[in-house]
């Protein structure tokens, strides 16, 4: 994870469980695109396991659907299964 140098705006990326601790740190970037490119690839692996696991329910292609519809330069949230992808300021 990257510091800020002072008046620099950066992004947070975090996948967490609401009602829940997130399981990792956040991820820091320096523009809010590179936040949700990195989710992106995230909720992609974490579509794939499900798959696999059999626990697939298709909150993952509403979700995918969504951040490529979105506006990669606004901070968000989207939902996909029991996780929480999002881009805050930091």
């Amino acid at each position: 994870m990257r510091n800020a140098k002072k008046g620099e705006t950066m992004y947070v990326a975090t996948i967490n469980m609401p009602g829940y601790l997130p399981d990792t740190e956040p991820v820091e970037f320096e523009s809010c695109a590179e936040a949700w490119r990195y989710l992106l690839e995230e909720l992609e692996r974490d579509w794939d396991a499900a798959e696999e696991n059999g626990d697939f329910e298709g909150d993952y292609l509403e979700a995918h659907c969504w951040i490529h519809s979105h506006d990669l330069n606004r901070t968000g949230s989207v939902q996909a299964e029991k996780y929480v992808y999002s881009v805050e300021h930091s």
